[in-house]
């Protein structure tokens, strides 16, 4: 993980740079508070954002918008939380 003052003044170089967006007071999809990272592709035309956590800069949720922001040109990926396992699945390749 990276620690706070390193990622605040990762977000700091980020808002400065010329076609990238850092806005520090949204939602993700899932409704968790969140840093939104966005930038426009300019090849493709799609609008690219990242959802992180403000606490610990994880990853919450991916986006890509594309032209005309419909529900048909919308991609997201939310990311919830991995919990742990105390085993293995078994191995498919064993008899």
């Amino acid at each position: 993980m990276v620690g706070p003052t390193l990622r605040s003044a990762l977000y700091k170089v980020l808002a400065t740079t010329p076609g990238v967006r850092v806005n520090s007071s949204v939602r993700d999809a899932s409704g968790r508070r969140a840093i939104e990272l966005s930038r426009p592709d300019q090849a493709t035309g799609w609008l690219i954002a990242t959802f992180e956590d403000p606490g610990n800069g994880s990853v919450l949720e991916s986006l890509w918008t594309g032209p005309g922001n419909t529900a048909a040109s919308r991609i997201t990926g939310v990311y919830q939380p991995v919990t742990s396992s105390n085993s293995f699945p078994g191995d498919p390749y064993t008899k």
